[in-house]
């Protein structure tokens, strides 16, 4: 959970709070490891990949309409530079950290 956590930039308890509620709802089933009682896998069930298909359809629908509003013309410059953009950010939030 540390590590999925960190990735986020969340706290371990924010995270776990939300996988209780994920469970709580059907989403997500917890198992223990076979092997390691100290560690737990999360596992989508049957309505969790539904959920999971129906947002993957609603982002392709989104990306859709954003491109569907860009000359093709532009799209490789958007994408340059939402790629620039996201290694500034990057950078800066790792200045933070190292503060």
């Amino acid at each position: 959970m540390t590590n999925v956590a960190n990735k986020l930039n969340i706290t371990t308890g924010t995270l776990t709070t939300a996988v209780k509620r994920i469970i709580e709802k059907g989403f997500l089933v917890k198992k223990r490891s076979k092997t390691d009682q100290r560690v737990y896998y999360l596992k989508l069930t049957k309505k969790g990949f539904e959920a999971l298909k129906i947002h993957d359809q609603f982002h392709k629908e989104l990306a859709d309409l954003y491109q569907s509003a860009i000359p093709e013309e532009h799209v490789e410059w958007l994408l340059q530079t939402l790629g620039q953009i996201k290694i500034n950010l990057d950078n800066y939030r790792q200045e933070l950290e190292d503060k």
